[in-house]
């Protein structure tokens, strides 16, 4: 039960994590520094430790046909992949009726041609934040194969530190080639366990420390226009992230939050409907009116990006359930 509580926990950080990066809109983010620090801090954390926790709870199926684990990942990814973006790009078309609307949609306009490219092209999908579902949808089915291959555990976790590296240095991460090489490392991490989630872990102060000192080089390298493109930037991103997945835990395996477990349970229908209208849909609308502190908008955009989103999700499943129920009559 310890473990459960810990993952859901670190789930629902995580889940906040995400909402606040994409309140961080551009018209803020290329404006303010301390905007730009929050946006650079959370995204070098939250990521990773979602692929960790996807791969620690992947290991049973492993041991299904490849047959049932497609079928069974299709259902709980791709079908919610293909949905959403279908239904933010009709809402999106809709929106653009209407001209006082057009003016808040960051999006630009496509045919449905280049839409359906978009589902299975990063670059040019209309909800471009759903990519974490497509990339591990695949990494999940790549990796029933190659474990399948590679029986050797060392052997497998050299294999993970080579596609971390060719996905880190060889391809961009703006596209979904690049995720999945780079993403493909701390999946592995997970399914072999190097970072156990059961039981109480003490926070180290070391860790804390150098965590920190990893941090503060992160960002000054980050914000001094060296960005993704510099080598130590390269290096340094699965070392903070690996660092993030232990800190977390250690954090949240000794914290006790039913409102986080809730949130955790729930991160799917949070990641799934808080963008883009919800969560950096209200920061635009605030930030456009003018006189509104660009740390309420925020704070704000992010309210709004986890309850609502839970609210509808919510609903959506007493609505599941209860035609569920009628359809047994």
């Amino acid at each position: 039960m310890k473990k459960i509580a810990t993952i859901d926990i670190m789930k629902g950080i995580s889940i906040i994590l995400v909402v606040i990066g994409h309140a961080c809109v551009p018209s803020i983010y290329s404006q303010y520094f301390d905007v730009r620090v929050l946006y650079i801090l959370v995204n070098a954390i939250h990521m990773p430790v979602f692929f960790y926790i996807s791969g620690y709870l992947y290991k049973s199926a492993l041991d299904r046909r490849i047959s049932r684990v497609i079928k069974d990942k299709a259902r709980r990814l791709l079908i919610p992949y293909i949905g959403m973006s279908t239904f933010v790009y009709v809402l999106i078309q809709a929106c653009r009726m209407f001209p006082k609307l057009s003016v808040f949609l960051p999006m630009t306009e496509g045919t449905v041609i280049e839409y359906l490219k978009g589902i299975v092209w990063y670059g040019n999908n209309c909800d471009k934040h759903l990519w974490f579902l497509y990339v591990l949808f695949v990494i999940m089915i790549v990796y029933w194969f190659t474990n399948k291959i590679m029986v050797n555990s060392k052997m497998h976790f050299i294999f993970a530190i080579i596609m971390l590296l060719v996905g880190e240095t060889l391809m961009p991460r703006g596209y979904e080639l690049g995720k999945i090489f780079y993403y493909y490392f701390f999946f592995h991490l997970g399914v072999e366990q190097y970072v156990c989630l059961d039981g109480e872990h003490k926070v180290t102060v070391r860790r804390v420390v150098v965590f920190i000192v990893l941090m503060f080089i992160y960002v000054t390298v980050y914000v001094n226009s060296m960005g993704v493109h510099s080598q130590l930037i390269w290096f340094m991103n699965p070392a903070i992230g690996y660092l993030g997945i232990v800190i977390m835990r250690d954090i949240c395996s000794v914290i006790s939050s039913t409102t986080l477990q809730y949130i955790g349970k729930n991160s799917m229908g949070i990641y799934l409907w808080h963008q883009p209208f919800i969560t950096s849909g209200t920061v635009v609308v605030l930030n456009s009116l003018g006189g509104v502190n660009r740390s309420i908008a925020v704070t704000v955009g992010v309210i709004m990006g986890v309850i609502l989103p839970l609210i509808i999700s919510r609903c959506w499943n007493a609505l599941c359930l209860h035609r569920g129920k009628v359809s047994t009559h």
